[in-house]
């Protein structure tokens, strides 16, 4: 090997060394960026993971906002309800007012009427009634029966069909009032409009539809009946709602409010 082949040999060796080098240098350098990115990985994991901490507790201070505005809205709409409507409210379904089609009766002529309309507290001819059914006692209950027997005395049983010649029509407060003859809704109606706090409720008697009152007493349902025998014996009662088979609810009707009782309640009528 002469001198300057031996010369070559070194200068590549030399070459080979100092790209090892810094081809070594290039991996460390390398490793070292893979352990900062991953360093800065799991960072990023763990400021997401915070994150996501962050997120879940806000989203149940969100829940919790949500349920107390709805608990405050609940509150707020409880104060307007009565003692009937704020069992309902809990109990049953409140449901949109809806109107009968050609119930409502004003000489021959037939129109349309919420049921709810059949409770007139603000009349005068009611408040002279309210005023002739005496003292309101402490006790619901009594109170219920005074304004029932009151109003049973007043009125006979008798058909829409004996006294306007139709099938089955509500008449308004005055007429219900004002003559000694109608029907279980024109009872009830009376009964509601001297007391609000008692409801409507449209029903069956055994199979026969029917009207009759309602009240919330210790968180139970309680019936009126107005009519019980067709007024022969001028016997009105109540009764808790859960005691008996007889009467089945299928809607209540408050002054101002509709709710449904039956799952599957009967029509009653043409709903607007």
């Amino acid at each position: 090997m002469g001198f300057m082949e031996f010369l070559l040999g070194l200068f590549q060796r030399q070459d080979e060394e100092t790209q090892i080098e810094q081809e070594s240098e290039t991996i460390d350098n390398l490793k070292g960026e893979i352990t900062l990115l991953n360093s800065q990985k799991a960072k990023c994991l763990k400021e997401k993971e915070n994150y996501r901490q962050r997120i879940n507790v806000l989203e149940d201070k969100v829940d919790d906002l949500k349920y107390n505005i709805a608990s405050m809205e609940l509150n707020e709409l409880k104060k307007d309800l009565n003692a009937l409507e704020q069992h309902l409210q809990d109990k049953y379904t409140e449901i949109k007012k809806f109107a009968y089609k050609n119930k409502g009766l004003f000489k021959d002529e037939l129109f349309s009427m919420y049921p709810n309309e059949l409770i007139q507290p603000d009349v005068f001819l009611v408040k002279q009634l309210r005023d002739q059914v005496g003292s309101k006692p402490d006790s619901i209950r009594q109170w219920a029966l005074q304004v029932a027997q009151f109003v049973d005395k007043q009125k006979n049983w008798t058909s829409d069909k004996d006294t306007v010649d139709k099938a089955d029509v509500y008449q308004d407060i005055y007429a219900s009032i004002l003559d000694p003859r109608q029907d279980c809704e024109n009872h009830a109606s009376i009964v509601s409009s001297i007391e609000p706090e008692f409801g409507i409720a449209f029903g069956f008697a055994g199979t026969t539809g029917h009207a009759w009152n309602v009240f919330s007493h210790d968180d139970e349902l309680w019936c009126i009946e107005t009519n019980t025998v067709r007024d022969t014996n001028k016997s009105a009662r109540i009764f808790k709602y859960k005691d008996q088979k007889k009467y089945v609810i299928h809607y209540i009707f408050t002054k101002d409010r509709t709710y449904k009782i039956a799952k599957k309640p009967a029509k009653f009528g043409y709903h607007e």
